[in-house]
């Protein structure tokens, strides 16, 4: 399945329930447990691991488990869609925060 979603007004359509599109669309696809976002390209791709919370929580949000867990998602994806091996950088801590 492929997926390309433009820009929205969270307020109107997300409401409360959510905190971003990511989150919403796990809920609709029953992936509520660890969403994880991937901005995919064939040269680059990039994964934030907090997505949609206030800078201020970031920390709180990061741990050892959460990355490891990261790594494995996108591991598997690049496994099963391209037969690939990625390289990981993990660098920043909230590049996507409004």
């Amino acid at each position: 399945m492929k997926l390309i979603n433009g820009p929205i007004i969270k307020k109107n359509f997300l409401g409360k329930k959510h905190l971003g599109i990511t989150e919403y669309l796990g809920s609709k696809f029953n992936v509520t447990n660890n969403v994880v976002m991937l901005i995919y390209n064939k040269n680059l791709s990039v994964c934030p691991l907090t997505t949609h919370i206030p800078l201020k929580d970031v920390s709180k949000t990061i741990s050892k488990q959460r990355i490891i867990s990261h790594v494995k998602k996108i591991n598997d994806f690049y496994k099963k869609k391209f037969n690939k091996k990625p390289s990981f950088a993990i660098t920043g801590l909230n590049p996507h925060c409004e």
